[in-house]
């Protein structure tokens, strides 16, 4: 699968390619960044990585308005957050727990991001089952405005839309 620009939701000034999987232990997402400039804004768990490159992805296990925010950064530095999301108010709460396997190896032209999720660690229950959306932040170095990519675009400048999130299975 291939994100688009989130704002717009046409084709991107850059490639990103994703696939995601779940087995009976974990969710496995793989990102494929093309034309990073692998812009670590930090290396500590749990900081405001956003800020720089990172994949991100959004779980929702079908908890009352809350859902996973997991991202990771091209020096594998991860960020782990529960969001309450009613649709007014938006509250992150850092989880201090390092429970995702990640793996980042950087090429000349990208950079490829493998993440291992403890279904466990998450909640999940099967007859609820996933909702999910993928997305990437490119800066282009930390200097210009931010590129914003997705695999369901909210056409806005923001990832959370909870409507836009996709079923997984």
């Amino acid at each position: 699968m291939e994100f688009l620009d989130n704002r717009t939701g046409k084709t991107p000034i850059y490639k990103t390619e994703f696939d995601i999987r779940i087995d009976d232990e974990y969710l496995f997402c793989h990102y494929k960044s093309y034309h990073s400039s692998f812009y670590s804004y930090s290396n500590k768990f749990n900081d405001d990585i956003y800020k720089g490159d990172v994949v991100e992805i959004f779980i929702d296990v079908g908890i009352n308005n809350h859902y996973f925010e997991i991202e990771i950064s091209p020096n594998n530095t991860v960020f782990i957050g529960d969001i309450y999301n009613d649709g007014n108010k938006r509250i992150l709460t850092k989880i201090n727990e390092q429970f995702i396997q990640s793996e980042v190896k950087l090429f000349k032209d990208y950079y490829d991001t493998i993440i291992k999720i403890p279904l466990n660690k998450i909640h999940y229950d099967q007859n609820k089952g996933i909702k999910y959306n993928a997305f990437r932040i490119e800066t282009d170095n930390g200097i210009s405005e931010k590129h914003l990519f997705s695999l369901n675009p909210t056409l806005s400048n923001t990832f959370h839309k909870k409507e836009y999130f996709i079923k997984l299975n």
